[in-house]
């Protein structure tokens, strides 16, 4: 039998990444990136034309390098492929921190 410890709901705070929430907006943001790449059937090039990188940092940033790409900056290549991004801020009385959640719907 095959034992395992049970992680947390960010695999990059297991693997202590610095930044572990940052790191997870990241990635979910760069999977909605390629999911909308992937509806639109756009190739790195074209994607990346329309979303003014170079076509090798995108390569990059899809395969999970997010060095040089901040949240703001990959809001902005989502919007360039023609997603509306909405801000909605919660709040929820005795829960420190709070957290942040991407949701592509």
């Amino acid at each position: 039998m095959i034992e395992f410890d049970k992680g947390s709901t960010n695999v990059y705070a297991d693997l202590g990444f610095d930044n572990p929430a940052e790191q997870l907006v990241k990635a979910k943001l760069t999977r909605t990136i390629d999911l909308m790449m992937r509806e639109r059937h756009l190739t790195q090039i074209d994607a990346a034309s329309m979303m003014k990188v170079k076509q090798g940092a995108l390569s990059k940033l899809l395969k999970g390098n997010f060095d040089g790409f901040s949240e703001q900056r990959l809001m902005k290549m989502l919007t360039a492929l023609g997603a509306d991004i909405n801000i909605v801020i919660n709040t929820t009385p005795g829960t420190f921190p709070g957290s942040v959640q991407v949701t592509y719907a």
